[in-house]
């Protein structure tokens, strides 16, 4: 049947799109980062990890908002066949890289990239 086909298409392309900010003034490309989870059926987790709070947490917008240092939390959901894509500071791709890696993620599903 070519409609069950398409159905497991697409749940195997589905994106998980983590994104840690200190507060909420760095979260560049907002309405951008929103739309593109929301046409795609994408989700958008939003971390804040210097900020205890979000400003307007009644209007979430499709982003599954939070605070703290959650990485292993997120990393610890993610599907094993999964391709993982990191970008950002040393410390986090390395926390997140042990994390993966402690939960058996294999070496050709860990792509990043360190550039400062």
């Amino acid at each position: 049947n070519n409609d069950n086909n398409n159905n497991n298409n697409n749940n195997n392309n589905k994106s998980i799109f983590f994104y840690s900010i200190p507060n909420e003034e760095e979260f560049v490309f907002r309405e951008e980062l929103i739309d593109l989870a929301s046409q795609h059926g994408d989700e958008l987790i939003v971390t804040l990890t210097q900020q205890s709070e979000w400003n307007n947490n009644n209007n979430n917008n499709g982003i599954t908002k939070q605070t703290g240092r959650t990485i292993q939390n997120l990393l610890g959901r993610t599907p094993t066949d999964a391709f993982h894509y990191l970008c950002g500071p040393p410390a986090m791709q390395d926390e997140a890289l042990e994390t993966l890696r402690k939960r058996g993620i294999p070496e050709n599903r860990l792509l990043h990239e360190k550039w400062w």
